[in-house]
């Protein structure tokens, strides 16, 4: 009976394993095999309203809005609508700067979330269309028209920007998710959604729960559920600080507790979605927060099974990989670590989801942005931002 035990979940950890690492394959393969075009057309520049919630952002703020409102971004008949969500820096001060212009409208509200800005945003929107921002990131120019011109193909709900590092060339980790998200917008649909730029009609938006960490995960969710696509656009470019001191413990676990709390709380919104792409989905966005366990149990039942040739095959795998780390790039030793160290802030996130009533659904920004001066990366965007 046990060895039976051990060899179902021999098999089934090494199956789903097996199904998260050959994920990158299968979605290059269906876009080869089973390309689905977007008639994207350049010249389908309707008006948009584009909404901005902003809380302390006093550093980027002014830029963005010029940014946005430049002759060359700007699509005629457009309106901006800021939030202000109760910040204490000089923000406000700069909002009431732009209170001349008709195509600026500014809500102040009290300390408010970034979810309950947008809702309150959206229905004061005039146009069909939207385009959601964040400020801090520097946005390639034509990127809005980018996004836009990609909304002519009625099967499209939402799209996405594509997300760059600033200052160094793309991570690997930043390549292999661009390379994902390429691959399943060209055959189909994208999980990524980027909150600090994305175009969306306006009648596929959908009011956010208030309860969840991450609005842009709802806007995936909700825009594959109504059976719309999700695509990345790869010439709407933001610039954003590398990925390794960006996705640090306290965002990785923010990260897996928003996922888990929109699983086990909103469950019914994914099952909306069509079943191929919902199981897509799943391996994609929930598979790898597994990842730390499965390897787990593969590791503990092959000791098991196969303890007396698994002990020569091991012994030669770790020596080596240490030779590897010692003898090769620093890069692939990096690159080793942020793997090790993503899986390890998974579990963490996991045990204490489980375990420890760890479920907090407050949002509060997190701690790094105020470490950006020691990584060289407060300067305003445009500084930042590598040509």
């Amino acid at each position: 009976m046990i060895t039976l035990l051990t060899t179902i979940l021999f098999c089934s950890s090494g199956l789903l394993i097996a199904l998260l690492l050959a994920y990158p394959l299968s979605s290059y393969f269906r876009s080869v095999l089973l390309p689905n075009p977007v008639k994207k057309d350049a010249t389908f520049q309707p008006p948009v309203s584009i909404i901005i919630a902003c809380y302390n952002e006093e550093r980027y703020l002014r830029e963005k809005l010029e940014t946005l409102l430049a002759p060359d971004e700007w699509i005629a008949g457009s309106e901006i609508i800021v939030v202000s969500t109760g910040s204490t820096d000089r923000s406000n001060s700069i909002l009431q700067s732009f209170a001349h212009r008709p195509e600026v409208t500014v809500l102040f509200e009290t300390r408010i979330t970034k979810i309950e800005a947008l809702n309150k945003a959206v229905p004061l929107a005039k146009h069909d269309y939207l385009v959601f921002s964040d400020c801090r990131q520097y946005m390639k120019p034509g990127s809005v028209k980018e996004l836009v011109a990609n909304l002519n193909d009625e099967r499209v709900g939402t799209v996405t920007c594509t997300i760059l590092d600033t200052r160094e060339r793309p991570t690997f980790f930043r390549r292999l998710y661009l390379f994902l998200a390429k691959c399943d917008s060209k055959a189909g649909s994208t999980f990524n959604l980027y909150g600090a730029l994305y175009a969306q009609r306006k009648d596929a938006f959908r009011a956010i729960p208030e309860h969840l960490l991450f609005d842009d995960f709802f806007v995936a969710v909700s825009t594959l559920g109504q059976k719309k696509r999700l695509i990345q656009e790869e010439n709407a470019v933001l610039y954003d600080i590398p990925f390794p001191h960006y996705y640090h413990r306290e965002r990785i676990e923010r990260l897996a507790r928003g996922l888990l709390i929109f699983l086990f709380n909103n469950y019914s919104l994914i099952g909306k979605i069509p079943l191929k792409t919902r199981i897509r989905l799943l391996i994609y966005k929930y598979l790898k927060l597994l990842l730390p366990f499965l390897a787990l149990v593969f590791a503990a039942t092959s000791l098991v099974l196969f303890h007396e040739t698994l002990l020569s095959v091991t012994t030669l795998f770790v020596i080596t990989t240490l030779v590897l780390l010692v003898f090769t790039s620093t890069n692939l030793t990096q690159h080793v670590w942020l793997i090790l160290k993503i899986n390890v802030y998974f579990f963490s996130a996991l045990w204490g989801y489980a375990f420890l009533n760890r479920r907090s659904k407050h949002w509060k920004p997190l701690t790094i942005r105020r470490k950006w001066h020691q990584l060289g990366l407060a300067e305003s965007p445009r500084e930042r931002h590598i040509k």
